[in-house]
């Protein structure tokens, strides 16, 4: 039996500026660098058709911010659920969001922060586009796009073992 691989989009959040005065870290806004970052990854969203069934969001002003941005670029909003479980996630915590997404969902974006996404895609983009490996091997700057198709059936069987290829990088910068 065939079945059709799942796809994930591994989404930084865009450039910020410090926390200011009592600002909290979880409280940041993005700078207007970041801001044109949302926009033009939201363009090469747009013209690479790239629309996942649902995008699982921290709940930081700064990953709000990148998605509401990013949509606006697009001129479309997906379907998306804030956790507050993804604000300064470990890779390991980000996969378990993942495991417990519902199989009808084909592609799925995550919205975070570093370094918990860098090791995510470290640890499952295990092969693929060559110049997006050694990309993500060294770095994964803000507002980077990490394409990801999963040769599984299940998000349950998402693991550090899964053998993901890496389909592209984006880099706004």
């Amino acid at each position: 039996m065939t079945h059709s691989p799942k796809h994930l989009f591994v989404y930084r959040h865009a450039d910020t500026l410090p926390a200011t005065g009592s600002q909290t870290d979880h409280a940041r806004v993005l700078s207007e660098q970041g801001e044109d970052e949302c926009r033009r990854v939201g363009t090469f969203l747009k013209t690479n058709n790239i629309h996942p069934d649902v995008v699982l969001c921290s709940t930081a002003n700064r990953t709000r911010s990148t998605l509401a941005l990013t949509q606006e670029a697009l001129g479309r909003e997906y379907p998306t659920r804030f956790e507050d479980g993804l604000y300064l996630a470990s890779a390991w915590d980000v996969l378990h969001f993942l495991n417990e997404l519902d199989d009808s969902v084909g592609t799925a974006m995550v919205i975070a922060h570093n370094p918990g996404l860098h090791h995510l895609c470290q640890l499952i983009a295990k092969h693929g586009d060559p110049e997006g490996q050694e990309a993500i091997n060294t770095r994964f700057p803000p507002a980077t796009l990490a394409l990801i198709k999963l040769d599984i059936q299940s998000w349950k069987d998402l693991a550090p073992v899964t053998d993901g290829e890496l389909l592209g990088v984006a880099m706004p910068k």
